[in-house]
C-alpha cells in the first residue's frame, strides 16, 4: 500500500535537495539510511526528466554564443536571466502554468519520524544537537510529518 502525495515541481525540488543533505549525514539507523534512500529515488524519478529539459534549454542559449566570446559582466547578467526565464518556462509546461502537481506513491513507512534524524549524541535527546534540520525538515514537506501543535 502506498501514500499518494500532490507535489508541484518545486515541492519535489526541496525534497530533493533536503533528502539529499540527510542522505550525506548519518542517520539514527541504517533503517533511516534506507528510507532516505528510499524517498530519493522515488522523489529523483519525478525530478530528473524535467532537469534534464532545463539543462538542455540552458545549453541551448549558451550554445548561441559564439565560440571564444568574451562576455562583460552585464552581458553574463543578462544571460542568467534568460537562461532562468527558460528553465521557468520549461517548468511551466511540465506542470502547468497554475501550479498543477504531480502525483507521487510513497510506500507506507517510508515517511520519515523523530526517531529516524541524525543523532550527534546517544540518548533520548541526542537528535536535539543536529543542527540546521529546520529548515531540512520544513523542505521535506509530507515526507516528515509534524505535529500542528
Amino acid at each position: 500500500m502506498s501514500e499518494v502525495l500532490k507535489l508541484t515541481n518545486g515541492e519535489l525540488q526541496r525534497m530533493r535537495a533536503a533528502l539529499g543533505i540527510l542522505g550525506n549525514r548519518r542517520m539514527a539507523n541504517i533503517g533511516a539510511d534506507l528510507k532516505v534512500a528510499r524517498l530519493l529515488k522515488i522523489v529523483t524519478a519525478h525530478t530528473e526528466p524535467i532537469e534534464a529539459l532545463k539543462r538542455a534549454a540552458a545549453l541551448a542559449l549558451v550554445n548561441e554564443i559564439p565560440e571564444g566570446a568574451e562576455l562583460t559582466p552585464l552581458q553574463e547578467q543578462i544571460l542568467g536571466m534568460r537562461i532562468a526565464e527558460a528553465q521557468a518556462k520549461v517548468d511551466s509546461a511540465a506542470l502547468g502554468v497554475d501550479g498543477t502537481s504531480v502525483e507521487i506513491a510513497v510506500p507506507d513507512g517510508c515517511l520519515l519520524k523523530q526517531d529516524d534524524l541524525p543523532k550527534e549524541q546517544t540518548g533520548k535527546d541526542g537528535w536535539l544537537n543536529a543542527s540546521q534540520l529546520g529548515a531540512v525538515l520544513a523542505d521535506l514537506g509530507p515526507l516528515y510529518p509534524m505535529d500542528e501543535g
